[in-house]
């Protein structure tokens, strides 16, 4: 909860950890906004109420941008977190498709091919996230080691898989 609303949680990874994902496909952002308008629906929560927040964990400020888009100031996420950039993903979005998942399009890779850039904050970021994503009530989720840590952090939430 946040203060008196309902929290859900939703990590959502950029989507060149497909290879990552079962039978290579990734959920979209659309997938997401049909899961949360379903366990609103399923929680008799007014899907237009105040009485609910998302925290959203991801590594693509699109998402930010999209989750906003669809659900307004009941996003909450961290800011300053580091995070692929659109340009960034337009290489990604450029890029032939078999391509996609031998090239470093993911942030941690991306930011590892700079030694300049190099530090510790994305591990802080990920593990802030998690830690948030934690103290909701479900989380949505693709394959991924953070949701599964979050898992371990919080044993009773709900984990819904979205699927693409």
């Amino acid at each position: 909860r946040v203060g008196s609303r309902r929290l859900l949680a939703a990590h959502v990874k950029h989507p060149s950890h497909v290879t990552e994902q079962p039978d290579e496909l990734m959920a979209s952002h659309t997938a997401y906004f049909d899961e949360i308008y379903r366990y609103l629906r399923d929680h008799a929560i007014d899907a237009h109420s105040d009485s609910w927040r998302i925290f959203l964990g991801t590594d693509q400020d699109a998402t930010v941008s999209a989750f906003e888009s669809e659900f307004g100031d009941r996003v909450i996420t961290f800011r300053e977190a580091r995070r692929t950039t659109v340009a960034e993903d337009d290489r990604y979005v450029e890029t032939a498709g078999d391509d996609k998942g031998m090239v470093g399009f993911q942030v941690q890779h991306i930011v590892a091919s700079s030694p300049d850039s190099w530090s510790t904050e994305m591990a802080r970021d990920i593990l802030r996230d998690a830690a948030s994503m934690a103290k909701a009530e479900v989380l949505l989720h693709v394959v991924s080691n953070v949701a599964t840590a979050v898992s371990y952090m919080s044993p009773d939430i709900e984990m819904r898989f979205v699927a693409p």
